[in-house]
């Protein structure tokens, strides 16, 4: 099993959790492409076996958010599983939130959460907000390529966010909040998308079976014709130039970097780079 499983993952459970009963579950190593909070819900792109190789690539990918938050209270946490540290009523009209919204598209700088897996002097930030150690919180650099109004009926908004990896969705409402002049938690967060993959094809954990792994065969449909003097390279990992190429068959555009070569029942997958092909994994071929 070497491929690709798309988890609708649940409230609750961490995403540790989730690659680790799927790891249990086919006996094989298992790796996610962009790890989500416990309260939040969604799409968890899971790489199962060999397919791991590719979690770099992946993991860079932009992803879509459909988000609540509240108006009027702050925890500590910036999401409704934290503590309540302060409310207020400061009533915000809809123009307000649109103006603010439209103002966030582009590259913006987020405090990180204090309670998250963020390294800070070889710590994580969790550790010191636990003890309540004092700590200069850093910022990251993020970038916001749409966010839109969804719903909005004071004190609740619900928005819609395209935004680069890496980007704290809960620093992002706090961050709506201060630019409106009040404060605000976050009380539901989904992810739809991740790069190029949906929730909308995704498994609930009660269902999931190696018929929902989608092998590496069938996600990257890109293919290369080698030369005859290039099988050795292939077979030794080697990067190719297209001098050995023979054909390429460029069927997939959302894969448009990825490419696999077939020998006898042997499936390798390269990645293109400009002009080389960098050589990534080799399998069984598991069509």
């Amino acid at each position: 099993m070497n491929g690709v499983l798309l988890v609708d993952k649940p409230v609750g459970l961490t995403s540790h959790d989730i690659v680790e009963y799927v790891r249990k579950l086919f006996k094989t190593k298992a790796g996610h492409a962009g790890t989500l909070d416990p309260f939040a819900t969604g799409l968890l792109v899971l790489l199962i076996g060999e397919a791991t190789k590719l979690s770099s690539f992946f993991i860079k990918e932009k992803k879509t958010y459909i988000a609540t938050m509240q108006f009027g209270i702050k925890t500590n946490t910036l999401d409704i599983t934290g503590k309540l540290l302060m409310k207020n009523n400061i009533f915000i009209k809809t123009d307000e939130v649109e103006d603010v919204l439209k103002s966030l598209k582009g590259e913006i700088e987020l405090f990180v959460p204090l309670f998250s897996a963020k390294k800070v002097k070889g710590r994580k930030l969790y550790e010191y907000a636990r003890e309540e150690i004092d700590i200069e919180i850093p910022k990251m650099k993020s970038i916001i390529y749409n966010i839109e109004i969804l719903n909005y009926c004071y004190p609740y908004l619900t928005f819609r966010v395209e935004c680069s990896h890496g980007t704290y969705i809960r620093s992002l409402a706090d961050e709506i909040a201060r630019r409106l002049g009040t404060i605000a938690t976050l009380t539901m967060l989904r992810r739809v998308k991740s790069g190029r993959f949906d929730v909308k094809d995704s498994f609930s954990l009660d269902i999931i079976s190696k018929e929902a792994i989608v092998s590496l065969e069938n996600l990257i449909l890109n293919e290369m014709l080698v030369s005859d003097r290039a099988f050795k390279k292939v077979l030794n990992g080697n990067p190719l130039t297209f001098k050995d190429i023979r054909e390429i068959r460029q069927v997939d555009e959302s894969f448009g970097e990825f490419y696999k070569i077939r020998l006898d029942s042997i499936l390798i997958v390269y990645h293109r780079e400009d002009d080389k092909f960098k050589y990534l994994l080799k399998v069984e071929n598991d069509r």
